[in-house]
């Protein structure tokens, strides 16, 4: 959730599929008010502190102010964790501050997501260095649950330990020991970051691997964050949790450039949101050479979401983040509803249904990645991730 996008919380089940809400510690302060509403209905809070932003130049727009605010913005220049080492004081101060930014924004599950590494052919010096930096909060974190415990409950904070991924840069070999070395630690789940999925095949079967290998040896539950739409389709392979929304669908490195705001508008209101179609498994695009495409789809294939006409494509940015919103929640639900063989089938003729209407409509292929979930090689059972993870109750 976004500062501009707190009424999504008026879409939101909550006995449905979704169990925490989470935003950017960008805008945990603008959304302290709604962040506690969210808190009010059973749901958990996560406020991602991006570790990650000092890697970025300095004078880069995602080390501004409210980055700086919440004390997070601790180096001069450009951390490099695959060339700088910290200090076990330097690494302790570093911890303490993302445990208090999240603290002081509300969380109700501590996370550490961990900086951008580059991979090695087993694990590298700095997956090493990450991997002991995640221990180290699981630590601190557990220690210092009573002193901060969760907002809206006496009981301390769950910890989830996050690294940051990317699929191109994962071999077999590495995936096997990041799996093992991190099985070791003993968190309420992991967080796996996947930066610049592009829906390829082998990047989806990569990291739904490395998820599955991981529930495997450490008997936690994974959440894999960056898939865009292909979420579904973790969900349907055994994958226990996902994140989506607007700015976490999808994760690039570097961040990608803003467009500058329209005259007259704020900066949120410049974007053009597509919108998500069933049907096609994918985003509607825009411009006017899809309008008519667009059109038929509607026509032919209605929306039930009730936030905008049926038979007419949703229209102007909030609009769209709720149709995008009620699609996310629904295919969530449909996704870990029984045994997971029915639903990997399942999602078989879907799959081939959308690509027969994208052709159709001239709406380009879908990403090879859509196939690579429709054959899953795992009878695994599922992992059930019980609501206290998220917003824990005292006993």
């Amino acid at each position: 959730m976004r500062r501009s996008t707190p009424y999504l919380l008026e879409e939101i089940d909550p006995e449905g599929p979704i169990g925490a809400i989470g935003t950017s510690i960008s805008d945990a302060a603008a959304l302290d008010v709604p962040l506690a509403k969210a808190r009010e209905s059973g749901f958990g809070v996560v406020i991602d502190t991006e570790p990650h932003r000092v890697q970025l130049p300095e004078g880069h727009r995602l080390r501004g102010d409210s980055f700086k605010g919440a004390e997070l913005d601790w180096v001069s220049g450009q951390f490099d964790p695959d060339a700088q080492r910290l200090s076990p004081d330097s690494r302790s101060d570093l911890l303490a501050r993302h445990r208090d930014a999240q603290a002081g924004g509300g969380a109700t599950i501590f996370r550490w997501s961990g900086h951008r590494v580059t991979e090695g052919y087993e694990l590298s010096p700095a997956r090493e260095a990450e991997h002991e930096l995640a221990g180290e909060f699981l630590a601190l974190a557990r220690v210092s649950g009573a002193t901060h415990p969760a907002p809206g409950s006496g009981a301390p904070r769950g910890v989830a330990l996050g690294l940051t991924l990317d699929p191109r840069k994962l071999r077999q070999r590495t995936i096997t020991a990041i799996a093992k070395a991190y099985a070791e630690l003993d968190p309420d789940i992991f967080w796996l970051d996947v930066w610049n999925f592009a829906g390829a095949a082998s990047h989806y079967q990569t990291v739904r691997y490395l998820a599955r290998l991981l529930q495997r040896e450490s008997g936690r539950p994974v959440l894999l964050c960056g898939l865009g739409s292909l979420a579904e389709g973790a969900l349907r392979n055994q994958v226990a949790a996902v994140c989506l929304g607007w700015g976490r669908g999808e994760l690039c490195y570097p961040p990608r450039q803003l467009p500058p705001p329209e005259p007259g508008k704020k900066r949120g209101a410049s974007f053009g949101i597509h919108d998500f179609h069933p049907a096609i498994r994918g985003a509607v695009p825009l411009g006017e050479s899809f309008e008519r495409a667009a059109r038929l789809l509607y026509l032919a294939h209605p929306c039930d979401c009730e936030n905008h006409a049926p038979t007419d494509r949703p229209q102007g940015q909030r609009e769209r983040l709720r149709h995008n919103a009620t699609w996310s929640e629904r295919l969530g639900a449909e996704a870990i509803v029984g045994e997971p063989i029915a639903a990997t089938a399942e999602l078989a003729q879907i799959v081939r249904s959308a690509r027969s209407l994208r052709e159709e409509l001239g709406f380009g292929k879908l990403k090879p990645a859509w196939g690579a979930a429709t054959v899953d090689p795992s009878d695994a059972e599922r992992i059930e991730i019980p609501a206290s993870l998220w917003l824990p109750r005292a006993s």
